[in-house]
């Protein structure tokens, strides 16, 4: 048994979803913390016949909080703080996708699973203490289905797997 570091799972963003050919950038340098909520949604109900309730999850509403602190020459965090001032983005403007790349995983001819989700960026926080680094923290939201594949690190391209196509 070996555990799995959180560098192991990474994450890109595509910081141009207008396009045909996604462009992804990894989500890593300036963010300090980048964890998936499942936030599942759940029904519980009670029947006449039992002392206890019953819950059933019926779907998870995941999002993907990310706090960073802003770094130019890193196209990731340029990507989302053009996005910021841009507007904060709302609807259409305010969607792209991701990749999350299961490193730990075995590679594939230099590809390692991965899903990607389509998300829509929404922002909490922009700015910061006097004499510090600007933060620029957002929540990425996830919409609809997840599409399972591979994911080369090298090329940065994402392959869907044949049974998602």
């Amino acid at each position: 048994m070996s555990k799995v570091r959180r560098s192991q799972f990474q994450t890109f963003i595509n910081t141009d979803p207008g396009e045909d050919e996604a462009v992804y950038a990894q989500l890593g340098k300036g963010i300090t913390t980048g964890a998936v909520a499942a936030n599942p949604q759940v029904t519980t109900e009670q029947y006449i016949s039992d002392d206890e309730p019953t819950t059933d999850v019926d779907s998870y509403q995941r999002s993907l909080s990310v706090e960073a602190r802003l770094i130019t020459d890193n196209d990731a965090l340029e990507y989302l703080e053009a996005l910021w001032q841009a507007g904060p983005p709302v609807l259409d403007a305010a969607v792209t996708d991701i990749v999350n790349v299961y490193l730990y995983k075995p590679a594939v001819e230099g590809k390692y699973p991965a899903t990607k989700h389509e998300v829509a960026v929404a922002f909490d926080q922009y700015g910061g203490d006097a004499g510090q680094a600007i933060n620029l923290n957002c929540t990425l939201h996830y919409r609809g289905n997840q599409v399972p594949g591979m994911f080369d690190p090298e090329t940065l391209e994402f392959t869907p797997t044949e049974e998602s196509e």
